[in-house]
């Protein structure tokens, strides 16, 4: 994800809310467990794993970047906003705003399970071309604990939405829980 500030120092909020959790009907080794087949009963929200954190553009979770988000699909897209940059907490470097004529970008991964950390060593470079997770891999081992049929045919689908407020007369700027 890039976020892009053009002329003025800002506050950035992120958001992502789940606004569906399609069961797309059940197959019969899934029926054979769930067989409640409520439309909007999927059970994938619950078996995906997600982390994000504070990238430098290459999407490989590097030694020295941060994690600032991670969690059950369920329990952490819940329509809250995250801060990403605030004047109590700034993903990148601690504190302040984005600043203006920038851009900054959110790396994020997600398996079927829990992931373990394993980073990849730093390049400095961002994305070149020949540095993204294809090629140095994606700085986590995914557990990819097994599920079973309970998720067969299921989906989900979020809103990820992002607020910008200029840091210019607005010092005390937090994103509201």
């Amino acid at each position: 994800i890039s976020l892009h500030v053009n002329n003025n120092n800002a506050w950035v909020c992120m958001n992502v809310k789940i606004t569906s959790t399609l069961e797309n009907g059940q197959t019969g080794p899934e029926d054979l467990i769930d067989p409640t087949g409520n439309p909007n009963g999927g059970e994938l929200q619950e078996n995906l794993y997600f982390k994000f954190w504070a990238d430098d553009g290459d999407n490989v979770y590097e030694v020295g970047e941060k994690i600032f988000k991670r969690g059950w699909a369920v329990d952490i897209f819940n329509g809250v906003n995250w801060t990403i940059a605030d004047s109590q907490k700034n993903i990148w470097n601690g504190t302040g705003p984005m600043t203006g004529n920038s851009v900054k970008y959110i790396g994020k991964a997600w398996c079927f399970g829990d992931m373990n950390e394993t980073p990849v060593a730093q390049d400095g470079f961002g994305k070149t071309g020949s540095n993204g997770p294809l090629v140095r891999g994606t700085g986590f081992s995914c557990l990819g604990e097994r599920i079973g049929n309970i998720v067969q045919s299921d989906s989900i689908t979020a809103d990820v939405s992002f607020s910008v407020v200029q840091s210019r007369n607005n010092a005390k700027f937090v994103c509201a829980k």
